[in-house]
């Protein structure tokens, strides 16, 4: 028994390192769901084995250090934080699009314990060589990193594809992922190098560093490249300073400073070259110009809301995943610019502090100090020497580069395993053996024919319960979203909701989202039609009811009754998200949009005067505060406004689709070229703005006003001569200015107005 369970425990565990690699495209959100649901499996296979384990062989008991109490303080604080938090059923659960939550903080702990009390830092014979459990198992790690780092490289080569852009994310689906991944692989290849005996492997984990430190720049989050710098500048002076037997690599420290301070230097050298361009973004520009204190601005914002949140529940928090509550109820209208709905503080302290209050807050930064404890206090200065100094400066530069990371950032399941393993490698280092526990004996006969049957029926039913579900759940949801006819996702929704899991909100929005292009499609029925619509609406219904007090839910819901235009149950919901987040500009906006669509200008109007004088720097709110004033004919308004206007302003209009329509739709030339001579006022010397001012003179049916303003162009603007000339006859021919036709005149015509802008762009940025 004692065999079995231990070699089950170890697959389970060194299959760990793989999951990062892992990404479900059959899942909703196939880089967080796969990940995590295997992640679960493994710590819950390793936790049962583990246990029984523990009963039949005394080595593998839980041993005591103080990480000891501070993880089990987080876990007991967080359960009672969570059952009185505004949402206990997602504090426990989370949703697919994070994983989150108790369930996981729960497997993060159990981890921590399993991978301290299994793993030993003695030496043993793996095949044939001399090393320790834990070098083995760091191995493994970096051998599996080596499959996410294949495919970053292919997304620099450009074989893979980047679904962020222009930043590499490999498997992990996000940047910011990435880049804390390799940073801790970066710090356990510089633990290998110091515990390695041999020069090959050294040479070896070095390779493998240098290959880490170059992707975690190039996946370019500040905020864990500033994590880097310290960590690295830590490692370095703890070396110099503590080191007094080592001279060779306290020479190798200094050397890493300076080398660290050529590559800062070297980054603002080439941030205005070609040298670091991917993609046409400059990743030097970013890692340099990028990062200052403007840069952030919408994270001091948000975490002000988390302030007040903290205000509102300073002692338990609000439960974890329940930020969005803080986020609608403190919502600040100057995030207008970044996306509607944060569900993280994106800061650490703040996080934990909405999750957990000052307890939660203070129980999750013990684990950390405890850590500093061991490898700092007690190596450094006691003397202790449990760690080496360098081994201890290396766990210091790490923990610092975590802790910062994670002040702009926030934990995911990548995070997490890899913090585990940290924590755990102290842990087994330091903790003393339990005298109770280890004295506790188990007949063998029970152990077998008792403990082992139902620790075998105790994982199959956690296995089940905990995973199946969501696992069914999120293939589900992405067969909602491949389905193409209204009765498929009826019944397939019907089939992924039926289980009743955490996924259930994002499955019930996937279809509210998804319905309304099926329900314009005219090649279904209108039984099929009115069947999917009042699937939708019972579904979201439902979720309203379950999950009450969401401004999200009631948007969603709201925005589907508006392009299905159920006007009266739009306005409702709208109202009711509104209720929740009073000053959020785009709920606002859409109440407003609700009334335009129904044709109720004058109600419309009133909801864009609102939001514009709530954020008038909004270009949405400005369009549409504009185009209201035209339609409840405040002309006089509308002309005061662009008096009122920068070039920003201006730009915004005219380039407006809706403003242009609703201009001539009202005949309102005037105002149409009282904003065009504003931008050519601004911008005399850009001949579209000339050009675009003499067509609306020839759609006023002013042909001689068009051709007075293309010959004060052709003044102005030698460079414009031969275009502008083309333009006046297509006028005096009786068409637009720009009106291409099939001849080689306009050809010519078009052909000559791109010389002139180019030639007219080169001159203005000479004369600048």
């Amino acid at each position: 028994m004692r065999h079995a369970c231990l070699s089950v425990v170890m697959v389970a565990l060194f299959s760990l390192p793989i999951v990062p690699f892992l990404v479900f495209d059959d899942w909703l959100f196939p880089f967080i769901t796969g990940k995590n649901f295997t992640f679960r499996i493994l710590v819950e296979i390793a936790v049962v084995f583990w246990a029984l384990l523990a009963v039949v062989d005394k080595n593998y008991r839980p041993r005591f250090s103080w990480l000891l109490p501070a993880l089990a303080s987080l876990a007991g604080i967080m359960l009672v934080a969570n059952l009185l938090g505004e949402h206990p059923t997602k504090s426990f659960w989370s949703v697919f699009e994070r994983m989150d939550g108790y369930v996981t903080l729960l497997h993060w702990v159990l981890l921590t314990v399993v991978l301290g009390s299994v793993l030993k830092d003695k030496r043993i014979n793996f095949l044939g060589f001399k090393t320790t459990a834990w070098q083995v198992f760091f191995g493994a790690i970096l051998i599996a990193s080596i499959l996410v780092v294949f495919k970053a490289m292919g997304q620099l080569a450009g074989t893979e594809v980047t679904t962020q852009g222009v930043r590499i994310n490999s498997t992990l689906g996000n940047a910011a992922y990435m880049s804390i991944y390799m940073l801790f692989m970066l710090s356990i290849a510089t633990l290998a190098i110091v515990k390695s005996k041999s020069l090959a492997w050294r040479v070896t984990y070095g390779i493998l560093a240098g290959i880490f430190t170059t992707l975690l720049l190039l996946a370019a989050t500040r905020g864990t490249v500033i994590g880097f710098f310290v960590g690295v500048i830590l490692v370095a002076l703890v070396i110099i300073f503590f080191e007094r037997r080592a001279v060779k690599l306290r020479r190798f420290a200094v050397g890493s400073i300076v080398a660290l301070c050529l590559l800062i230097g070297g980054l603002y050298l080439v941030k205005d070259t070609s040298l670091l361009v991917y993609r046409e973004r400059n990743i030097a520009e970013r890692l340099t110009s990028s990062i200052s204190l403007s840069a952030l601005d919408t994270r001091f914002t948000i975490w002000g809301m988390a302030m007040e949140g903290v205000e509102d529940r300073p002692i338990l928090g609000w439960g974890q995943g329940n930020f969005d509550y803080v986020f609608s109820k403190h919502y600040e209208p100057s995030l207008y610019r970044v996306e509607p709905w944060y569900d993280r503080a994106h800061n650490i302290l703040f996080d934990w502090l909405i999750a957990g209050g000052i307890l939660g807050a203070l129980a999750y930064f013990s684990i950390l100090l405890v850590a500093f404890y061991y490898v700092a206090y007690r190596t450094l200065i006691k003397k202790d020497e449990t760690f080496t100094v360098a081994e201890a400066g290396i766990l210091i530069g790490l923990l610092a580069g975590y802790l910062i990371h994670n002040l702009v950032v926030f934990d995911n399941i990548i995070s997490y395993l890899f913090f585990a393993v940290i924590l755990a490698y102290i842990h087994s280092k330091v903790a003393k053996p339990i005298k109770s526990i280890t004295e506790f004996k188990v007949d063998k006969s029970i152990a077998e024919y008792v403990v082992l049957p139902s620790g075998l029926l105790v994982l199959a039913l956690i296995i089940y319960f905990v995973n199946v579900p969501g696992m069914t759940a999120a293939g589900g949801a992405i067969d909602v979203a491949r389905s193409g006819t209204p009765t498929q996702v009826i019944n397939v929704a019907t089939k992924a909701l039926a289980g009743g899991t955490f996924g259930n909100q994002e499955i019930r929005a996937l279809v509210a989202q998804k319905a309304p292009n099926l329900l314009r499609d005219s090649k279904f029925s209108d039984e099929d039609k009115a069947a999917l619509r009042d699937y939708v609406e019972s579904e979201m219904l439902k979720q309203i009811e379950e999950k009450s007090g969401d401004a999200k839910i009631h948007s969603v819901l709201a925005t589907f009754y508006l392009q299905t235009r159920q006007f009266d149950k739009a306005r409702e919901q709208f109202a009711l998200a509104r209720e929740i987040s009073p000053t959020k500009p785009t709920i606002i906006i859409n109440q407003g949009i609700t009334e335009y669509e129904s044709g109720d200008h004058e109600t419309a109007h009133s909801f864009f005067v609102e939001v514009y004088e709530l954020v008038p720097e909004y270009d949405q709110a400005r369009i549409l505060y504009f185009a209201t004033l035209i339609l409840t004919e405040r002309q006089d308004e509308a002309t005061a406004m662009i008096d009122g206007l920068d070039e920003k302003g201006i730009n915004s209009l005219i380039s407006s689709r809706l403003v242009n329509q609703v201009l001539k739709f009202s005949d309102e030339y005037d105002i149409l070229k009282q904003l065009l001579k504003s931008r050519v006022d601004a911008k005399p010397n850009d001949v579209d703005a000339r050009v675009d001012l003499a067509e609306v003179y020839y759609d006023a049916d002013d042909k001689e006003g068009a051709i007075g303003v293309l010959k004060e162009a052709l003044a102005d603007i030698p460079a414009f001569t031969e275009a502008g000339e083309k333009f006046i006859k297509n006028i005096e021919a009786g068409r637009s200015p720009r009106d291409d036709g099939e001849t080689e005149e306009s050809a010519a015509a078009k052909e000559a107005l791109l010389k002139a802008v180019e030639e007219a762009e080169v001159e203005t940025k000479i004369r600048n």
